[in-house]
């Protein structure tokens, strides 16, 4: 019998595999689909906990800026994201770092 994740650790673990496939497909072109496919559940979950795509744009970059995933960071920054642009500036330069390497 498998345990069952608390709602909590399950939008954090959603939230991994989206910064995932941000890093993977880029993060202006990550869709709900992929999200789902990568954290292994149904596309309606993805949308019942974050509702427009605008929504879980935010949510992926605020996951991506706690995990330090610099590609996606960079992308954001990119396009002008607002959250990307309230990342730390260490942060920032870093990620910008991998763009031109």
């Amino acid at each position: 019998m498998s345990v069952r994740m608390t709602p909590k650790d399950r939008k954090a673990d959603i939230l991994t595999a989206a910064v995932r496939a941000a890093a993977r497909v880029g993060f202006a072109n990550v869709r709900q689909v992929d999200i789902a496919k990568e954290a292994q559940c149904g596309f309606g979950t993805i949308t019942l906990r974050w509702g427009t795509m605008a929504q879980l744009r935010r949510a992926v970059m605020r996951a991506a800026i706690q995990q330090q995933c610099l590609p996606v960071i960079a992308a954001g920054l990119g396009m002008g994201d607002k959250d990307a642009k309230k990342a730390p500036d260490a942060l920032k330069k870093k990620a910008l770092a991998t763009l031109v390497a």
